[in-house]
């Protein structure tokens, strides 16, 4: 009898430990097939930044970059049929009459974008912020709710096992500011972008040099909001000059 229930205990922690080998994990990326991703970019403001993977498996990883209290990589794993009703919505979009980015008129607003990979590989992707097919919304919708609610558990492994982010160098920005605008007062209004006024470029002068800090908001995201800033004329990047 004893040796019996010795037996079935040593069966059980055999499962046990096989099943924790088997499951899907950080560890084993490479051997998984992607189905979908999407990510959430920056907005004017302290948006959450961050990217979803779906895998066939159901693994789920998150990647927060900024503005999330899930920093870093994360990972959870979604049941059989959550994952398979994911991947038939995706399969179901229309992909190839959607643009690549839908057009916005509200630039402060954050880029969504979705991407479907097919069981043949095809890789499908299109983004948008305040308009798009319904359907496409909310597709979107059920991953961000996911991102935001699911449980997850924080990946400890390598570093480099999904790239990590370099920290960035900040970048210049050349502004054209309207007559009478105090640029020093001014560029406190772009604190939350920790951007930085410089100098001014030539005496009496409304070009003024500042910069912005692209681990929080790269030049690209930020001229666009410049741009709708009623103190600014015109803004664009500061690119080195080379004789042609």
């Amino acid at each position: 009898m004893n040796k019996l229930f010795l037996t079935s205990i040593g069966l059980c922690c055999l499962i046990v430990s096989s099943c924790r080998i088997l499951s899907p994990s950080p560890e084993h990326i490479d051997k998984y097939t992607l189905r979908a991703q999407y990510r959430q970019d920056a907005c004017f403001g302290r948006c959450p930044v961050y990217n979803l993977s779906l895998y066939e498996n159901g693994l789920l990883i998150y990647q927060g970059e900024r503005f999330t209290d899930k920093p870093g990589t994360w990972y959870q794993l979604l049941g059989r049929s959550e994952t398979e009703n994911l991947i038939s919505k995706l399969d179901a979009l229309d992909f190839d009459n959607y643009p690549t980015v839908f057009p916005s008129q509200i630039p402060d607003l954050a880029q969504r974008t979705v991407s479907y990979i097919n069981s043949n590989g095809d890789r499908f992707q299109s983004a948008f912020k305040e308009q798009a097919p319904p359907e496409l919304v909310v597709l979107a919708d059920q991953m961000q709710e996911i991102g935001d609610t699911g449980e997850f558990t924080e990946y400890e492994g390598p570093l480099d096992l999904f790239g990590e982010a370099p920290d960035l160098e900040p970048q210049e920005i050349i502004v054209e500011l309207r007559p009478g605008v105090n640029p020093r007062e001014w560029i406190v209004n772009y604190a939350k972008q920790n951007a930085q006024y410089l100098e001014r470029l030539a005496p009496n002068s409304n070009y003024h040099l500042i910069t912005t800090d692209p681990n929080l908001m790269s030049a690209e995201e930020l001229i666009p909001f410049l741009r709708e800033d009623p103190e600014v004329v015109s803004a664009q990047r500061n690119r080195p000059v080379s004789p042609r």
